[in-house]
């Protein structure tokens, strides 16, 4: 751990020396705020993700690194909003998504977690595992409406194929 530590330690030097050459280089301060985060130097990491997030506006990366240290806070509405931030400015990140719509599950806020996926399966409809999350995701909310699980269980077994572990268990859970 002590060589893991040293070797990042090195690479930190160099991507400073490298961010001094230019310091408005977006994807410096995001590889500095992942090293920062690495050596458990958590306050460097967040200042370095910021950093990123105002460099560069068309990147969702960094928000979804900042949203991640809200949530450590418990600050749960300053997390949803930089994950909103991140998928306004990267509509296509999925992490964004994953973690808002994790976030909005935890929080016992299955209609806007539903809403989300749902909304990221109509983009994106040949993504067979998000049909399928959304069909358990369907069946674990309060609301419990089998008929829109199974419909989307449907999705993801054309795409998925019906033999698909997990397409099965699904199935065997909605009967």
């Amino acid at each position: 751990d002590v060589e893991r530590s040293r070797g990042l330690g090195d690479v930190y030097k160099r991507q400073v020396q490298a961010s001094r050459v230019d310091p408005d280089y977006w994807m410096m301060h995001l590889q500095l705020g992942h090293l920062r985060r690495a050596q458990q130097r958590s306050s460097e990491a967040e200042a370095a993700f910021q950093k990123a997030a105002d460099a560069y506006q068309d990147n969702g990366e960094a928000c979804v690194n900042l949203a991640g240290f809200r949530l450590a806070e418990k600050d749960y509405d300053a997390t949803l909003a930089l994950l909103q931030e991140a998928r306004e400015r990267q509509p296509s990140l999925w992490p964004a998504w994953r973690a808002a719509i994790t976030v909005l599950s935890q929080r016992n806020r299955y209609a806007e977690a539903e809403e989300l996926l749902a909304t990221w399966c109509a983009r994106y409809p040949k993504q067979g595992a998000r049909w399928l999350q959304l069909a358990q995701l369907r069946r674990k909310s309060p609301a419990h409406d089998d008929a829109s699980a199974l419909q989307a269980l449907k999705r993801a077994e054309r795409l998925l194929g019906a033999q698909h572990r997990e397409v099965l268990a699904e199935r065997q859970k909605l009967k």
